[in-house]
Formats: structure tokens, sequence, C-alpha cells
């Protein structure tokens, strides 16, 4: 007896006549491209750049309010800013004494001058380069001046230490 035979007798297909039909249907079968409407891809666009506008908006928003947000004390606080020229401008509140500091963009030789000055040390720098870092750093005039050390030595560039009257700046 032939496979053939036997296949028919309990019904089994022909394995080479099925792949013919299913090579002719499914794998030679040209795919048909689904064509999107013009009002759905002008709305898909639209779409994506509103989302990119919100995005950009957002950002620019939380860029401006971070500070307001991060300090909430900063209209009694004296602002040190570095304007064009190496123009320092100190705005302070007339109500009462101001009690944090707020160095936006100084370089650190204005930090240590204006430090110095409040807590009665005398900056020394050992390192001409650490005179023109520039920092952002916010600082409680409540906290001694070894807490303030301790904290600018936290910063890569920056090492400060206390000895007697001098704040020495490496």
């Amino acid at each position: 007896m032939r496979v053939e035979d036997i296949d028919s007798k309990i019904g089994m297909p022909d394995i080479d006549k099925e792949w013919a039909r299913f090579e002719a249907e499914v794998i030679n079968e040209k795919s048909v491209a689904v064509e999107i409407p013009l009002f759905r891809r002008i709305a898909a666009v639209a779409t994506i750049l509103i989302s990119l506008s919100c995005i950009a908006v957002a950002s620019v928003w939380v860029g401006k309010h971070f500070d307001n947000d991060t300090t909430k004390k900063e209209d009694t606080a004296p602002v040190i800013t570095n304007e064009k020229h190496d123009t320092y401008i100190a705005e302070e509140s007339s109500d009462t004494s101001p009690e944090i500091f707020l160095f936006d963009n100084v370089e650190f030789q204005e930090i240590a001058i204006t430090l110095g000055k409040y807590y009665g040390v005398e900056p020394v720098f050992e390192n001409e380069k650490v005179k023109h870092v520039r920092m952002y750093i916010q600082i409680d005039k409540g906290e001694s001046i070894e807490q303030i050390v301790d904290m600018l030595n936290h910063f890569r560039k920056v090492n400060v230490r206390l000895e007697g009257k001098k704040l020495i700046v490496k």
C-alpha cells in the first residue's frame, strides 16, 4: 500500500496540495495598504504640534517659577546676582532684616566677601581659579560659620576651611 492511499483512508489531506493553496492565498497575496484619510493625518499632526507646544510652555514656566517654589522667603532675602558687566545687585526688604542670603549666579569671591563681612572672617584665596567659580546658593543667616563651611565643602570645585578668623579657600 502506498502512503497516498493510507492518507486518503484516514482522511489526511495531501500536504503538497495544502502547501500550494496556503502559498497562493497567504504568502503570495499582496498586502493591501490602508489609506488613512487626509483629515486624520492633519488631526494627528495638529495633536503632535499642540502637545509639543504645551511641553515647551510648561518647561519655560517651571524654569521661571522654580526659584519661587523652593524659596518661600525670597521676597525678604537679599538676592545678590551677577548682571551684565559684573555689576552686583543686592536687594533687601525694608520691613525687617533678611533671614537668608540668596546668591544667584555669583562668583565665589563675592560670596566669600559677603559671608566674611557678615560673620567677621577674612577670606583668603590660595587658588585664583576658585574666585571665578559661579554658584547658586542659599544660606540661612542663623547657621554658624562652621555649618556654612561644611555646606560649601559639598561643592566639587570649592574647598574651604576655617582657621581662627580666616576663611581659607583652596
